[in-house]
């Protein structure tokens, strides 16, 4: 694939999305990952909603930096390389 061409890992699932920012709780993230859900966001449900509404295919890339993985909210370690990860998506996603 061409994000395996320019060394960026892919992962392709369901999303948990919510216009809650930093109301998450602890009951929600382990729900939502136990049933799969790979990331939580607050922007693709509204994307949706309108490619949904407009009969046009839609799509989310996420570049992801923090984490809800574990019981508590941890920052991105590394901004440097979050930032070159997300320079890399952008070209990757012009390209295609």
């Amino acid at each position: 694939s061409v994000f395996k061409k320019n060394s960026l890992s892919a992962s392709i699932g369901s999303t948990w999305s919510t216009d809650a920012a930093y109301r998450e709780s602890r009951e929600e993230a382990e729900l939502y990952q136990n049933e799969g859900a790979l990331a939580v966001d607050m922007e693709s449900a509204g994307l949706f909603a309108v490619g949904q509404a407009r009969g046009i295919a839609t799509a989310s890339v996420f570049v992801i930096g923090d984490s809800l993985a574990k019981p508590r909210w941890s920052a991105p370690p590394d901004m440097g390389a979050l930032h070159q990860r997300l320079k890399k998506c952008f070209n990757v996603l012009t390209e295609i």
